[in-house]
């Protein structure tokens, strides 16, 4: 679910000046704070007895690493074979983009 408006000024970034990297930095660390986490919902049922439901998670890229960024410890991850073939896409993607960064040559092994 998404909201949205109209109303001039109800962006969240008008209070931040988009140069300043620590207001960008303080609002990517608020974002993730209420984006990420447990959604409280079983979208395909159990997966096992310590199944805790859907979880909300990041792929991102942070000082030439690809990151992976939980909002709490997390001791395993269940997913269905195309959202596991989307994380591997998004992993690659951010992968690519980091090895350009540091001009490096990726090669991938089957």
């Amino acid at each position: 679910m998404s909201h949205h408006g109209k109303e001039s000024g109800a962006s969240p970034f008008h209070d931040f000046d988009i140069a300043d990297n620590k207001a960008l930095d303080e609002l990517r660390r608020k974002f993730r704070e209420q984006a990420l986490g447990k959604t409280g919902e079983f979208p395909a049922g159990k997966l096992r007895e310590d199944d805790e439901g859907g979880l909300l998670f990041a792929v991102g890229q942070e000082h030439g690493k690809v990151v992976i960024e939980f909002a709490e410890p997390t001791t395993w991850v269940g997913m269905e074979a195309q959202q596991a073939l989307d994380l591997a896409s998004s992993l690659i993607q951010h992968a690519v983009s980091v090895a350009a960064e540091l001009r490096q040559i990726l090669t991938l092994e089957t």
